[in-house]
């Protein structure tokens, strides 16, 4: 995000100003990833907290959809507008979000895998609703980079954040893209492998259908595929060694071991 000066309280009066949010009482910046298109900034005024996102490419497609499935119920942000917004400070637009409080778990218990089954279950139903697709569609609008960098967890339940990804995709992706990525954070960080039974039955359970094991299979393996091809390309261009390679190659084969 190119910006005359860094993030200060006059670039949060104008964010506020544009959709009447209130006066504002702190604010502050809470992008993490250390590779993003997106900044982030918390913003809090008298009505609440909101996330102002900017956009350093493409604003999210389906944004509609976001603010329809909010509506009717689904644990995930409200977003305030779904046109994008410009600035003063930055070329790049942005939109408005609710904040959700909780925190970003690494590592769920068996109840929590449920329950993210369950949400995707049901986000995928919404899609079918959404697009007025025959029930129980093999495919339709998918999260698109879900893991658990983009769930928020706290006491009361588990939201899905960062929709920043969703396109028209087979459902089953965004099964395999969690299942793939939870086990190899696990992995990285040095813990066992999980089975996944609990968040696969939750899923299955919540979309009634009949459940595919080979077309899942295929889209881990596809998953598994596209990774490798990433790290290498990585090692080509430097940002990796020849050490790190080799290691991402040893997880994704102990992966696919487990999984399949």
């Amino acid at each position: 995000m190119e910006t005359k000066n860094r993030f200060n309280l006059r670039h949060a009066e104008e964010i506020s100003n544009q959709l009447d949010l209130g006066e504002i009482l702190k604010y502050k910046e809470i992008s993490h990833r250390r590779v993003s298109r997106t900044k982030k900034f918390l913003i809090e005024t008298e009505k609440g907290r909101f996330l102002a996102k900017f956009y350093e490419k493409n604003i999210p497609a389906y944004l509609d959809f976001l603010q329809w499935v909010h509506d009717r119920g689904l644990s995930c942000p409200r977003i305030l507008d779904t046109s994008p917004r410009y600035s003063s400070f930055s070329e790049d637009p942005f939109l408005i979000y609710s904040f959700l409080e909780g925190k970003l778990k690494d590592t769920l218990q068996e109840e929590e895998l449920e329950k993210v089954g369950g949400l995707l279950s049901e986000l995928h139903d919404f899609s079918d609703d959404y697009l007025y697709q025959v029930k129980y569609n093999s495919e339709g609008i998918v999260h698109g980079d879900l893991g658990t960098h983009n769930l928020v967890t706290n006491q009361e339940r588990i939201y899905l954040i960062d929709f920043d990804e969703m396109k028209i995709r087979p459902y089953m992706r965004d099964v395999a893209d969690f299942m793939f990525y939870y086990e190899l954070k696990q992995l990285q960080k040095e813990k066992p492998l999980v089975k996944m039974n609990a968040f696969v039955e939750s899923y299955k359970d919540g979309r009634k259908i009949n459940f595919s094991k080979s077309f899942l299979q295929n889209e881990i393996l596809k998953r598994s595929e596209w990774f490798l091809k990433f790290s290498k390309g990585k090692y080509e261009i430097g940002h990796i060694d020849i050490n790190q390679l080799n290691r991402r190659q040893e997880l994704t084969k102990e992966i696919k071991s487990y999984l399949l």
